[in-house]
Protein backbone atom coordinates (compact mmCIF):
# COMPACT_ATOMS: atom_id res chain seq x y z
CA UNK A 1 0.00 0.00 0.00
CA UNK A 2 1.08 3.53 -0.71
CA UNK A 3 -1.64 5.96 0.13
CA UNK A 4 -2.03 9.05 -1.99
CA UNK A 5 -4.41 11.50 -0.33
CA UNK A 6 -4.99 14.27 -2.82
CA UNK A 7 -5.00 18.04 -2.30
CA UNK A 8 -1.36 18.37 -1.31
CA UNK A 9 -0.51 21.53 0.59
CA UNK A 10 0.35 24.48 -1.63
CA UNK A 11 1.36 26.67 1.32
CA UNK A 12 4.87 27.93 0.62
CA UNK A 13 5.72 28.50 4.28
CA UNK A 14 8.25 26.22 5.97
CA UNK A 15 7.21 23.80 8.72
CA UNK A 16 8.80 26.13 11.26
CA UNK A 17 6.77 29.09 10.01
CA UNK A 18 3.57 27.04 10.00
CA UNK A 19 4.20 25.84 13.56
CA UNK A 20 4.68 29.44 14.66
CA UNK A 21 1.40 30.36 12.94
CA UNK A 22 -0.46 27.50 14.68
CA UNK A 23 0.91 28.75 18.01
CA UNK A 24 -0.69 32.06 17.07
CA UNK A 25 -4.06 30.25 16.63
CA UNK A 26 -3.97 30.02 12.83
CA UNK A 27 -6.07 26.92 12.08
CA UNK A 28 -5.28 27.03 8.36
CA UNK A 29 -1.58 26.62 9.18
CA UNK A 30 -2.31 23.35 10.96
CA UNK A 31 -4.34 22.15 7.98
CA UNK A 32 -1.37 22.93 5.75
CA UNK A 33 0.90 20.82 7.97
CA UNK A 34 -1.63 18.00 7.86
CA UNK A 35 -1.90 18.05 4.06
CA UNK A 36 1.88 18.22 3.69
CA UNK A 37 2.72 15.23 5.90
CA UNK A 38 -0.36 12.99 5.93
CA UNK A 39 0.75 10.74 3.06
CA UNK A 40 4.06 10.07 4.78
CA UNK A 41 2.34 9.35 8.11
CA UNK A 42 -0.21 6.90 6.68
CA UNK A 43 2.44 5.04 4.66
CA UNK A 44 4.70 4.78 7.70
CA UNK A 45 1.78 3.55 9.82
CA UNK A 46 0.98 0.91 7.23
CA UNK A 47 4.57 -0.24 7.29
CA UNK A 48 4.24 -0.85 11.03
CA UNK A 49 0.74 -2.33 11.07
CA UNK A 50 0.31 -3.99 7.67
CA UNK A 51 -3.34 -2.97 7.82
CA UNK A 52 -4.91 -0.14 5.79
CA UNK A 53 -7.70 0.61 8.24
CA UNK A 54 -5.34 0.68 11.21
CA UNK A 55 -2.99 2.96 9.28
CA UNK A 56 -5.80 5.47 8.74
CA UNK A 57 -6.67 5.30 12.46
CA UNK A 58 -3.03 5.99 13.31
CA UNK A 59 -3.03 8.94 10.91
CA UNK A 60 -5.99 10.47 12.72
CA UNK A 61 -4.57 9.84 16.20
CA UNK A 62 -1.13 11.14 15.25
CA UNK A 63 -2.42 14.55 14.20
CA UNK A 64 -4.83 14.65 17.15
CA UNK A 65 -1.82 14.13 19.43
CA UNK A 66 0.09 16.80 17.49
CA UNK A 67 -2.79 19.28 17.73
CA UNK A 68 -2.94 18.91 21.51
CA UNK A 69 0.64 20.19 21.69
CA UNK A 70 -0.58 23.68 20.74
CA UNK A 71 -0.28 26.40 21.76
CA UNK A 72 3.24 26.34 23.11
CA UNK A 73 4.78 23.68 20.87
CA UNK A 74 8.46 24.23 20.00
CA UNK A 75 9.86 22.46 16.94
CA UNK A 76 13.49 21.59 17.76
CA UNK A 77 14.06 19.14 14.87
CA UNK A 78 12.54 18.27 11.52
CA UNK A 79 8.79 17.70 11.89
CA UNK A 80 8.96 14.14 10.49
CA UNK A 81 11.66 13.31 13.03
CA UNK A 82 9.22 14.45 15.74
CA UNK A 83 6.30 12.52 14.24
CA UNK A 84 8.15 9.23 13.65
CA UNK A 85 8.16 7.91 17.27
CA UNK A 86 4.55 9.06 17.65
CA UNK A 87 3.46 7.06 14.59
CA UNK A 88 5.46 4.03 15.72
CA UNK A 89 4.00 4.05 19.24
CA UNK A 90 0.43 4.54 18.04
CA UNK A 91 0.84 1.80 15.43
CA UNK A 92 1.98 -0.72 18.02
CA UNK A 93 -0.86 0.33 20.33
CA UNK A 94 -3.37 -0.05 17.50
CA UNK A 95 -2.13 -3.54 16.74
CA UNK A 96 -2.36 -4.58 20.37
CA UNK A 97 -5.88 -3.22 20.57
CA UNK A 98 -6.81 -5.23 17.48
CA UNK A 99 -5.14 -8.31 19.04
CA UNK A 100 -2.69 -8.67 16.23
CA UNK A 101 0.99 -9.47 16.37
CA UNK A 102 3.49 -6.74 15.60
CA UNK A 103 4.70 -6.95 11.99
CA UNK A 104 7.62 -9.35 11.55
CA UNK A 105 8.33 -8.19 8.04
CA UNK A 106 5.69 -6.36 6.03
CA UNK A 107 5.06 -7.81 2.58
CA UNK A 108 8.07 -6.84 0.51
CA UNK A 109 5.81 -6.07 -2.41
CA UNK A 110 4.15 -3.32 -0.38
CA UNK A 111 7.50 -1.99 0.81
CA UNK A 112 8.85 -1.93 -2.70
CA UNK A 113 5.77 -0.05 -3.85
CA UNK A 114 6.74 2.72 -1.43
CA UNK A 115 9.92 3.42 -3.39
CA UNK A 116 9.96 6.77 -5.19
CA UNK A 117 8.66 6.32 -8.74
CA UNK A 118 11.89 7.49 -10.36
CA UNK A 119 13.91 4.99 -8.33
CA UNK A 120 11.42 2.17 -8.87
CA UNK A 121 11.76 2.65 -12.61
CA UNK A 122 15.42 1.64 -12.58
CA UNK A 123 15.84 -2.07 -13.44
CA UNK A 124 16.90 -4.23 -10.53
CA UNK A 125 16.28 -1.66 -7.77
CA UNK A 126 13.27 -3.48 -6.32
CA UNK A 127 15.08 -6.81 -6.36
CA UNK A 128 18.09 -5.29 -4.63
CA UNK A 129 15.89 -3.65 -2.00
CA UNK A 130 14.02 -6.91 -1.32
CA UNK A 131 17.25 -8.87 -1.00
CA UNK A 132 18.76 -6.32 1.36
CA UNK A 133 15.66 -6.16 3.57
CA UNK A 134 15.45 -9.94 3.92
CA UNK A 135 18.79 -10.23 5.67
CA UNK A 136 18.29 -7.38 8.16
CA UNK A 137 16.85 -7.19 11.65
CA UNK A 138 13.62 -5.21 11.99
CA UNK A 139 15.49 -2.27 13.57
CA UNK A 140 18.08 -2.14 10.79
CA UNK A 141 15.40 -2.59 8.14
CA UNK A 142 13.47 0.43 9.41
CA UNK A 143 16.62 2.57 9.37
CA UNK A 144 17.18 1.63 5.73
CA UNK A 145 13.59 2.40 4.79
CA UNK A 146 13.66 5.78 6.51
CA UNK A 147 16.74 6.70 4.49
CA UNK A 148 15.97 5.36 1.03
CA UNK A 149 12.16 5.13 0.93
CA UNK A 150 11.08 8.06 3.11
CA UNK A 151 14.03 10.18 2.04
CA UNK A 152 15.00 11.34 5.54
CA UNK A 153 18.50 12.70 5.99
CA UNK A 154 20.91 11.01 8.41
CA UNK A 155 20.33 13.84 10.90
CA UNK A 156 16.55 13.40 10.64
CA UNK A 157 16.86 9.64 11.18
CA UNK A 158 19.10 10.29 14.17
CA UNK A 159 16.47 12.59 15.69
CA UNK A 160 13.58 10.24 14.86
CA UNK A 161 15.23 7.14 16.38
CA UNK A 162 16.81 9.14 19.22
CA UNK A 163 20.30 7.78 18.57
CA UNK A 164 23.62 9.57 17.95
CA UNK A 165 24.35 10.44 14.35
CA UNK A 166 26.24 7.62 12.63
CA UNK A 167 24.91 4.95 15.00
CA UNK A 168 22.63 1.99 14.48
CA UNK A 169 21.20 1.01 17.85
CA UNK A 170 19.04 -1.91 18.88
CA UNK A 171 18.54 -4.16 21.89
CA UNK A 172 19.58 -7.78 21.69
CA UNK A 173 19.18 -10.32 24.50
CA UNK A 174 22.25 -12.52 24.69
CA UNK A 175 21.86 -16.27 24.79
CA UNK A 176 23.14 -17.82 28.04
CA UNK A 177 24.01 -21.51 28.33
CA UNK A 178 26.49 -23.49 30.45
CA UNK A 179 28.11 -20.35 31.83
CA UNK A 180 28.62 -18.70 28.42
CA UNK A 181 26.98 -15.64 26.89
CA UNK A 182 26.69 -15.60 23.09
CA UNK A 183 26.40 -12.64 20.74
CA UNK A 184 25.50 -13.25 17.07
CA UNK A 185 25.64 -10.47 14.48
CA UNK A 186 24.17 -11.11 10.98
CA UNK A 187 26.91 -10.44 8.42
CA UNK A 188 25.48 -12.08 5.31
CA UNK A 189 22.59 -11.07 3.07
CA UNK A 190 21.62 -14.26 1.32
CA UNK A 191 18.98 -16.91 0.82
CA UNK A 192 16.93 -18.07 3.76
CA UNK A 193 14.81 -21.18 4.22
CA UNK A 194 11.88 -21.19 1.79
CA UNK A 195 8.95 -23.48 2.65
CA UNK A 196 8.05 -26.04 -0.04
CA UNK A 197 5.91 -24.48 -2.72
CA UNK A 198 6.77 -20.90 -1.79
CA UNK A 199 7.65 -18.39 -4.50
CA UNK A 200 7.99 -15.18 -2.51
CA UNK A 201 11.25 -15.95 -0.70
CA UNK A 202 14.93 -15.41 -1.48
CA UNK A 203 16.86 -17.94 -3.55
CA UNK A 204 20.50 -18.29 -4.61
CA UNK A 205 21.60 -18.80 -8.19
CA UNK A 206 24.82 -18.80 -10.15
CA UNK A 207 25.85 -15.82 -12.21
CA UNK A 208 23.79 -15.66 -15.40
CA UNK A 209 21.21 -18.18 -14.19
CA UNK A 210 18.51 -15.91 -12.80
CA UNK A 211 15.09 -17.49 -12.49
CA UNK A 212 16.21 -21.02 -11.65
CA UNK A 213 15.44 -20.85 -7.93
CA UNK A 214 11.73 -20.23 -8.45
CA UNK A 215 11.77 -17.45 -5.81
CA UNK A 216 10.70 -13.84 -6.24
CA UNK A 217 14.06 -12.47 -5.11
CA UNK A 218 17.42 -14.00 -5.99
CA UNK A 219 21.00 -13.33 -4.93
CA UNK A 220 23.99 -14.40 -7.01
CA UNK A 221 26.62 -16.43 -5.19
CA UNK A 222 30.33 -16.07 -5.90
CA UNK A 223 32.65 -18.60 -7.45
CA UNK A 224 35.37 -20.15 -5.23
CA UNK A 225 38.12 -17.64 -4.38
CA UNK A 226 36.03 -14.70 -5.64
CA UNK A 227 35.48 -11.75 -3.34
CA UNK A 228 32.59 -9.31 -3.23
CA UNK A 229 34.80 -6.23 -3.39
CA UNK A 230 33.34 -4.81 -0.18
CA UNK A 231 35.21 -4.67 3.12
CA UNK A 232 33.53 -4.53 6.50
CA UNK A 233 34.62 -3.47 9.99
CA UNK A 234 33.16 -4.69 13.26
CA UNK A 235 34.02 -3.75 16.85
CA UNK A 236 32.42 -5.12 20.03
CA UNK A 237 33.01 -3.88 23.57
CA UNK A 238 32.11 -6.30 26.35
CA UNK A 239 31.34 -4.47 29.59
CA UNK A 240 30.17 -7.35 31.76
CA UNK A 241 30.18 -5.65 35.16
CA UNK A 242 32.30 -8.54 36.44
CA UNK A 243 35.64 -10.01 35.52
CA UNK A 244 35.60 -11.56 32.03
CA UNK A 245 37.25 -14.97 32.32
CA UNK A 246 37.35 -15.98 28.67
CA UNK A 247 36.37 -14.66 25.23
CA UNK A 248 36.08 -16.92 22.18
CA UNK A 249 35.22 -16.21 18.54
CA UNK A 250 35.11 -19.38 16.45
CA UNK A 251 33.62 -17.76 13.35
CA UNK A 252 36.19 -15.07 12.52
CA UNK A 253 39.74 -13.91 13.10
CA UNK A 254 39.58 -11.15 15.75
CA UNK A 255 41.85 -8.98 17.87
CA UNK A 256 41.31 -8.59 21.62
CA UNK A 257 42.28 -5.79 23.99
CA UNK A 258 41.61 -5.78 27.74
CA UNK A 259 40.35 -2.47 29.10
CA UNK A 260 40.11 -3.55 32.69
CA UNK A 261 39.02 -6.69 34.48
CA UNK A 262 35.38 -6.32 33.41
CA UNK A 263 35.83 -4.82 29.95
CA UNK A 264 37.21 -6.37 26.75
CA UNK A 265 37.32 -4.83 23.27
CA UNK A 266 36.97 -7.14 20.29
CA UNK A 267 37.55 -6.12 16.66
CA UNK A 268 37.43 -7.94 13.36
CA UNK A 269 40.99 -8.58 12.21
CA UNK A 270 42.07 -6.81 9.00
CA UNK A 271 42.88 -10.26 7.65
CA UNK A 272 39.19 -11.17 7.92
CA UNK A 273 37.66 -8.01 6.47
CA UNK A 274 35.30 -9.80 4.05
CA UNK A 275 33.60 -12.40 6.25
CA UNK A 276 31.09 -14.59 4.45
CA UNK A 277 29.30 -15.84 7.55
CA UNK A 278 27.56 -14.51 10.63
CA UNK A 279 29.74 -13.23 13.47
CA UNK A 280 29.53 -15.35 16.64
CA UNK A 281 31.20 -14.18 19.88
CA UNK A 282 31.06 -16.06 23.19
CA UNK A 283 32.32 -15.01 26.62
CA UNK A 284 31.97 -16.10 30.23
CA UNK A 285 32.34 -14.40 33.58
CA UNK A 286 31.95 -17.54 35.69
CA UNK A 287 35.24 -19.02 36.85
CA UNK A 288 36.53 -21.58 39.31
CA UNK A 289 35.27 -19.69 42.34
CA UNK A 290 32.27 -17.61 43.38
CA UNK A 291 32.95 -13.86 43.10
CA UNK A 292 31.04 -10.87 44.48
CA UNK A 293 30.75 -7.61 42.59
CA UNK A 294 28.59 -4.49 42.34
CA UNK A 295 26.61 -3.28 39.35
CA UNK A 296 25.34 0.29 38.97
CA UNK A 297 22.06 0.49 37.07
CA UNK A 298 19.86 3.59 36.78
CA UNK A 299 21.64 5.14 39.72
CA UNK A 300 20.96 2.18 42.02
CA UNK A 301 23.71 0.01 43.43
CA UNK A 302 23.23 -3.75 43.28
CA UNK A 303 25.34 -6.41 44.91
CA UNK A 304 25.48 -9.67 43.00
CA UNK A 305 27.23 -13.01 43.09
CA UNK A 306 28.52 -14.73 39.99
CA UNK A 307 26.97 -17.99 38.93
CA UNK A 308 28.75 -21.17 39.90
CA UNK A 309 31.11 -22.56 37.29
CA UNK A 310 29.44 -24.52 34.53
CA UNK A 311 28.71 -28.09 35.46
CA UNK A 312 28.70 -27.46 39.23
CA UNK A 313 25.63 -27.20 41.42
Amino acid sequence: MQAALLDESTDARTDEALVAAVNACDSEAFEALYRRHRDWVVNLAYRFTGDRDLALDVLQNTFLYFLKKFPGFRLTCQLRSFLYPVVRHLSIAAQRKARRCQSDGTDLADLEAAMPSEAAARPGDREQLAAALTGLTEEHRETLLLRFVDGLSLKEISDALEIPLGTIKYFHTLTYADGWYEFVCPMVVGPRFNPPGSTGGVGAVGRGHQGLSGQKTEVTYLRPHERSGHDIALAVEINAGAGVEEVVCTSHDVTKANRGAACTAIALSPRDSIPNKDFVLRYRVAGERVKSHCLLSDGRLHRQRDRHPAGRA
